[in-house]
């Protein structure tokens, strides 16, 4: 308090010859000087009772450490003590507890630094344990505290770092343990945690409290709530700088409520991670986190994963407050029960970069959770490099709504070059009442749903832009179908406007399958099953190009407002079409399709050039220009039932394997072309030609060739008709056999142009007639055209006229034929060529006679 410390005199008075207050050497009395040091409340320190040196007087604030025998600036403990440390004063101080030395304070802290303290170190190799807090700082500052041993803490905390007061540097190796560790009030600062030890608290192991804010956490050890908080507890208003787990660190939770500009886990172990309102620049984990991983109400930069993450990463909301984010990296693992990453309503984040492996019941999940706001969830872009492997589903937009059209979900863009697996649908836009939006899914890698679908589309949804699959690793591929949609396809699109108005695109190799499971559990494409259901609106086009495949079926219940079209050996398994195809279905460049079964109407028709088709079956329309073949294409066969109404057209090589005809056809071709076999039970509206091979021509009852029949060609196994063959059977060319049970209107066997030098090539094998040849008899004048039922200028090397048979308006030949006739010949035959007769019947060569 005042006067002169004598076990203290050091040499504070000098030998010098300078007096601090005096023109010259004067002589102060010790009342004087007991005086002064009383005013100034000052310790002053003299190696003599008298100098003629300098005096120097100092404030109170200077005597810093006191209690447990402490009394000056520096102080080293080596025994237990009961009583409290006390530092204060400008000076601080260091304080030292060696190994041996106790502080253990019953009613107090352990060590108190005063409000007014400054420039303070303390060193604890011992223990420092105070019934209240183990150390307590009041405003003051503290340059370092280092702990080897134990601060301990009883009703509040290991170090209480109290308002306004400072820490620059706090380093332990040994233990620190309260009510919290570490506990930074408000308005308060720390500079540097550097932690190789334990921290720990029954509520939390470092907890900031309003506007302080701590710098950086470097750990290597422990830092450990053993209650229901947090290793680290970042509150409201706080600011943490920079937390560096670092490998063999653990920490059991982090809470973020205020603004955490850094995590660093360098392979460390955090139990948790959870943020309600707070602030994210950057979290980075390159170690263990085990624990919750969420984010409600806050904000973040960036997430980085390169270790593992076991439960997870949620977004969500609190108190109508929702996340928003910028990216989410992982190129590590992902491993949890429930889901790899979910989000609730209202979320915003920007990118999904997955290089590593997400594994889990559900991958990435979109979820409106029926309550706590309308607020969509949108994500910009999911890129996809490494595995998502899924229980359910893949990728997932869900929702528990029971009303509609409160709430929308949007990704942006989904980019996989990599592999989505799911037990269910790889890409999930479920059935809601709500919608959901993806513009674009681009997919290089695999996007596979084993029971269900690689892609499913609920009823509201949308792919607004297109889905495109390029390279030959790109598949998309399920159980029930590897394209599934309900809802609509290429909403954006007019025309051309997206992607060329391709609105599913499939380049360079690229599959959509269907899958059937083996006992191995392996999976292989199914080409019986259906690759592509469509029971909402594609609007836009199906494309293929360059190799690429649709193994199984195309199987359209609903609308498809563009073209299926095939480039470049392309191919489809099957096309099965009940609804409104209103573009058309293109083949070129040797592209394939195994089967066409159409009930419903292909407004613009089919189209083949140097391509193949196996099969063409239509219960329905085919509009446009019908079917048409160029260059070399095939069909293998073509059946049109009863009601259908198609046409076909073949040029430049093309070939037709078989038509059978139940409805209406108009059939064209030209020279090159040909028909295998052709079987009408149903209208032929134009004249049937045929120029080059006809294997067979079956025109059964109830069928009707409107215009006729032209043949120039050959037609190996002949004619069968049991139905009506209208205006004139003309040949030209070879006809092995004609077998009528029906009505034909009139045989016209004529050599032409190319024919008339060469009579064979008007050549008929046989007719046999059972039916009705010719028209009801007309009467004959020399002023009008003669309509024979036959008229023969070739060659037909056997008439059979059956008992049943009737030839109407008689027989003209010109050429050559023989004549077995049991039945009716009317108006008699007229020749003027040779006829070989095998019956009773006596010719008139001149005129008309009846048999």
């Amino acid at each position: 308090g005042g006067g002169i410390d004598n076990s203290q005199i050091k040499h504070s008075l000098n030998s010098s010859n300078q007096l601090s207050f005096f023109t010259k050497k004067t002589f102060l009395s010790l009342a004087t000087i007991s005086f002064l040091a009383s005013y100034a409340n000052a310790n002053i320190i003299s190696d003599h009772n008298h100098s003629s040196g300098t005096i120097q007087i100092t404030s109170k604030n200077q005597k810093n450490i006191s209690g447990g025998n402490c009394s000056n600036t520096n102080c080293t403990i080596s025994n237990e003590q009961k009583q409290q440390i006390t530092i204060s004063g400008s000076n601080g101080g260091t304080l030292t507890i060696d190994k041996n030395g106790k502080i253990e304070v019953s009613n107090g802290q352990g060590v108190m630094v005063s409000s007014n303290a400054n420039n303070v170190t303390i060193d604890n190799q011992g223990v420092i344990k105070g019934s209240v807090s183990g150390i307590k700082t009041d405003a003051g500052k503290i340059d370092t505290i280092t702990n080897s041993g134990t601060i301990q803490g009883g009703s509040h905390y290991g170090m209480y770092i109290n308002v306004g007061a400072t820490v620059d540097n706090i380093n332990n190796t040994g233990m620190i343990t309260g009510q919290s560790g570490i506990h930074v009030e408000s308005n308060s600062k720390v500079g540097t945690i550097n932690n190789s030890g334990t921290i720990i608290g029954s509520t939390t192991g470092i907890e900031t409290k309003t506007n302080s804010q701590i710098e950086t956490i470097n750990n290597s050890g422990t830092i450990q709530s053993n209650g229901k908080g947090y290793g680290v507890n970042i509150n409201s208003s706080t600011t943490l700088g920079t937390l560096n787990n670092q490998n063999g660190g653990f920490v059991s939770g982090i809470y973020i409520g205020g603004t955490l500009k850094n995590l660093n886990n360098d392979g460390g172990f955090i139990g948790s991670i959870k943020a309600i309102r707070g602030t994210i620049d950057n979290i980075t984990n390159k170690g263990t986190v085990d624990g919750e991983f969420s984010v409600f109400a806050s904000s973040f930069n960036t997430i980085d994963n390169y270790g593992l993450i076991a439960k997870g990463i949620l977004l969500g909301f609190e108190n109508g407050n929702a996340t928003n984010g910028g990216v989410i990296n992982n190129s590590g693992t992902i491993f949890a029960s429930e889901f790899g990453m979910i989000f609730y309503q209202g979320v915003r984040l920007g990118v999904i970069n997955n290089k590593g492996l997400i594994q889990s019941k559900n991958g990435i999940v979109l979820q409106d959770l029926g309550w706590g706001g309308y607020d969509s969830i949108e994500v910009k872009t999911i890129t996809n490099d490494g595995r998502i492997i899924a229980e359910n589903d893949g990728i997932a937009m869900i929702d528990s709504r029971t009303n509609d059209n409160l709430s929308s979900m949007t990704i942006e863009n989904i980019n996989n070059s990599g592999f989505i697996q799911a037990g269910r649908h790889g890409i999930n836009l479920s059935d809601s009442k709500n919608s959901y939006q993806i513009n674009t899914i681009e997919n290089t890698g695999v996007i596979l749903g084993q029971s269900g679908s690689g892609v499913y589309l609920g009823s509201k949804q949308e792919i607004k832009n297109y889905i495109k699959a390029e390279g030959e690793n790109a598949i998309i591929a399920g159980g029930t179908a590897g394209i599934y949609n309900k809802g609509t396809i290429g909403t954006n699109n007019n025309g051309t406007s997206i992607n060329n108005g391709n609105v599913i695109d499939l380049q360079n190799g690229a599959i959509i399958t269907a899958l059937s499971s083996n006992k191995n559990g392996d999976f292989t494409y199914n080409p019986n099953g259906t690759a592509l259901q469509n029971e909402g609106t594609i609007k836009g086009n199906i494309n293929l190009n360059n190799e690429s495949k649709i193994i199984g079926s195309v199987l359209n219940r609903g609308s498809i407002t563009g073209n299926i079209t095939l480039n470049g050996k392309s191919y489809i398994t099957s096309i099965n079409n009940e609804k409104t195809i209103q573009g058309s279905i293109d083949l070129k460049d040797n592209s394939q399709i195994g089967t066409i079964f159409n009930e419903g109407t292909i407004e613009k028709g089919i189209h083949l050039n140097q391509s193949f088709i196996s099969s063409i079956e239509n219960k329905g329309t085919i509009s446009g220009d019908g079917i048409t073949l160029a260059n070399e294409s095939q069909v293998g066969s073509i059946i049109n039932h009863e009601g259908a109404k198609g046409n076909l057209d073949l040029k430049n090589g093309s070939i037709v394997g078989s038509i059978t005809n139940n409805g209406d056809m108009t059939i064209t071709r030209d020279d090159t072309s040909k028909i295998g076999i052709f079987n009408n039970h149903g209208n032929i509206n134009n004249e049937f030609e045929n120029k080059d091979n006809l294997d067979v021509l079956m025109n059964d009852e109830g069928a009707i060739l409107e215009k006729g029949l032209d043949n120039s060609g050959k037609i190996n196994s002949g004619i069968d008709n049991k139905g009506t063959i209208q205006q004139t059977l003309a040949n030209s060319g070879s006809i092995t056999i004609i077998d009528n049970k029906g009505n034909i209107e009139s045989i016209s066997n004529l050599a032409n142009t190319k024919t008339k030098d060469n009579k064979d090539k008007a050549h008929i094998g046989t007719i046999i007639n059972s039916g009705t040849i010719g028209k009801e008899a007309t009467p004959l004048a020399s002023t009008m055209d003669i309509s024979y039922g036959m008229n023969n200028h070739g060659t037909i090397d056997k008439l059979v006229n059956k008992h049943d048979g009737i030839i109407l308006n008689g027989i003209n030949n010109e050429g050559s034929m023989n004549i077995i006739n049991h039945g009716s010949i009317h108006n008699g035959i007229t020749n003027t060529g040779t006829i070989t007769l095998s019956s009773n019947f006596t010719p008139s060569f001149k005129k008309a006679s009846e048999y």
